[in-house]
């Protein structure tokens, strides 16, 4: 029987091979055939009760709580070799399959951690298993892949890895013996757990630049590396001057002690420019204050957000007309590396009188790029990312990566869990997808007030697998916000 599952797993292993990493297989198909997860598979993981007993080897001359498998010729504790304590279980043989089992009871659908400390030869093979009695489903080490084994080391070499129990796994053995073909060797034991994993649902830290990634409010500390026009300051040296006759600051503040004053009485147009660096492709909170003078001469003002050379790149001009100091915000997807900030008289026949202060641009954030020339704004109304379709029915894309997306790159063969909160506007008809490589989950047509979405995958890339749109007409919207992601404790 251990002969023939040999087989079955050596054909395994050629998938794998096949497929790519043991961790590039999908959880069901590995629960299917028993293939073992890798070492890497959780961290910062919490396990429950130890199942093996005396897995230090320092109890019993044995040493107790151990059976032996097959009929080795040495079964015994031993000083010669030790991982921690003073013992390990020394195992002679002189055939294959002889060593050493412990019998456990484990849960269907749970997930362990198996660890071993092997001390080999350095000449002949040894293999380690977990074994699942009902279903006769072996999970063996990475290093042991099948009952081919491998040659471990006398230096000592740790075995770490995970395995999800079956549908019908209750009992449970686990083998350590020398592996196929073998005729003679020596080895050593010790430090042996398995330990159910109960890893703690992992959500993204509310400091970290996950929540950015929908919603208006979060990650807007202003970038102290570029002047940002707050003007603070007896001065106006970060606003430059085109036509106002009065250009100076005044004690007549929103905030602080001093705002910008602009007046104009003539007939040209007149303009202050105020000119931020940013980063190209980023989304940024542009805000201001202003107010007008009351008075029966003036007209209004306006203001434009652009890029040299354009002024009127990312917002028209726009009307000002407010008495009272007043917050106008706006959120621009940039294309370039400089963004402008401009406050004018209405128009050639406009007298203006007006007070700017606290004017601010704040990066909100990377995550989300438009495709082709589709919009990506902030509606302050529903407090949410806002794609427009103008051109690509794929609305905008969201990479699951590194710290300008996340708080770190995904690791490949985990199981994570997206949420996300969706509508779309009155008879607008698309879905939400997550790609993982050929893998692909997908919402129906998204509803029209806000639901929540729920999908789940195991990450195949560490850097590639994304978030996306499909299905969008020229001129459909889609509101996205409270995005999160969490690592699943288990895998389905």
């Amino acid at each position: 029987m251990k002969r023939l599952l040999s087989y079955i797993c050596s054909f395994l292993l050629l998938i794998t091979v096949a497929i790519g990493s043991v961790h590039a297989i999908p959880p069901g198909v590995a629960r299917m055939f028993g293939i073992s997860l890798g070492p890497e598979m959780f961290d910062q993981e919490t396990l429950d009760t130890e199942l093996i007993t005396n897995g230090g080897m320092e109890a019993g001359a044995d040493p107790d709580n151990w059976s032996t498998e097959g009929s080795p010729i040495i079964s015994e504790r031993s000083n010669e070799q030790a991982n921690s304590g003073t013992y390990s279980n020394k195992i002679g043989v002189n055939a294959q399959f002889e060593g050493t089992r412990q019998a456990i009871s484990i849960v269907a659908g749970s997930i362990y951690k198996v660890t071993v400390a092997i001390y080999g030869d350095g000449t002949n093979k040894f293999a380690c298993t977990a074994y699942e009695i009902a279903s006769a489903t072996h999970h063996f080490s990475p290093l042991s892949v099948s009952n081919v084994g491998y040659v471990y080391p006398a230096s000592g070499t740790i075995e770490t890895w995970y395995f999800i129990a079956g549908s019908t796994a209750i009992n449970c053995n686990l083998y350590l013996y020398s592996a196929t073909g073998v005729v003679t060797g020596t080895y050593y034991l010790d430090d042996v757990s398995i330990a159910e994993v109960t890893a703690p649902d992992k959500s993204i830290p509310e400091n970290d630049p996950w929540p950015a990634l929908a919603g208006a409010d979060v990650n807007t500390e202003e970038d102290a590396s570029s002047p940002l026009g707050v003007t603070e300051a007896n001065d106006v040296s970060l606003w430059n001057n085109s036509g106002f006759d009065t250009f100076a600051s005044e004690a007549d503040p929103h905030m602080g002690t001093y705002s910008a004053h602009f007046v104009a009485g003539d007939t040209a147009d007149s303009a202050a420019t105020n000119e931020i660096t940013v980063s190209d492709n980023a989304l940024y909170r542009v805000s201001f204050f202003y107010k007008l003078a009351a008075n029966d001469a003036q007209t209004y003002a306006k203001y434009s957000i652009g890029e040299t050379g354009t002024l009127e790149k990312y917002v028209a001009f726009t009307n000002l007309t407010a008495t009272a100091f007043t917050e106008v915000v706006s959120y621009v997807y940039t294309d370039g590396t400089d963004l402008v900030i401009t406050v004018a008289n209405g128009g050639t026949d406009a007298d203006v009188d007006i007070n700017v202060d606290a004017v601010s641009v704040r990066l909100v954030q990377f995550s989300w790029t438009p495709i082709g020339t589709n919009t990506i704004e902030i509606d302050e109304t529903e407090d949410a990312v806002l794609v427009t379709c103008v051109n690509n029915g794929n609305g905008a894309r969201l990479y699951f990566k590194d710290a300008s997306d996340l708080s770190k790159d995904l690791t490949i063969g985990r199981a994570y869990t997206c949420t996300v909160d969706l509508k779309v506007g009155v008879g607008d008809t698309l879905i939400a997808q997550i790609h993982a490589a050929a893998f692909i989950e997908q919402t129906g047509n998204i509803a029209e007030s806000w639901t929540t979405y729920t999908f789940n995958w195991v990450a195949t890339t560490v850097s590639a697998d994304y978030f996306i749109f499909a299905s969008m007409g020229v001129g459909d919207v889609v509101y996205i916000r409270e995005l999160s992601i969490k690592q699943g404790t288990t895998i389905e």
